[in-house]
């Protein structure tokens, strides 16, 4: 992930009993937490588990800090109020040398 930025984290889930739970993607980094719930939640080609999509802004991007792993992990709530999750994986953020918000169609 690159700060500043407005990226689309996407993750592999090989659970395709999520479709149709409340999803919860959360991103954790020496104690600041994001959690993103209802992500895009899509049923894999071969059915096998679901491709989860999170969508991020420039200012959630600019809050991580470089040099630290960002954990991600992945909750749900199936229908009979049962949750479950993945195990943390972790991603690297990088910089970006214009460190700012840009709005579109500023120049």
């Amino acid at each position: 992930m690159i700060r500043w930025t407005t990226p689309t984290l996407a993750f592999l889930v090989p659970e395709p009993s999520i479709l149709g739970c409340n999803v919860y993607v959360t991103l954790e980094q020496k104690g600041r937490v994001l959690t993103m719930n209802d992500p895009d939640v899509e049923l894999t080609d071969d059915e096998t588990g679901v491709s989860i999509e999170v969508h991020l802004t420039q200012k959630q991007t600019a809050d991580f800090k470089l040099k630290e792993p960002v954990k991600v992990q992945v909750n749900w709530i199936d229908q009979y109020g049962e949750r479950n999750a993945t195990v943390e994986k972790e991603i690297t953020v990088y910089d970006n040398l214009l460190k700012e918000v840009i709005e579109y169609g500023s120049s």
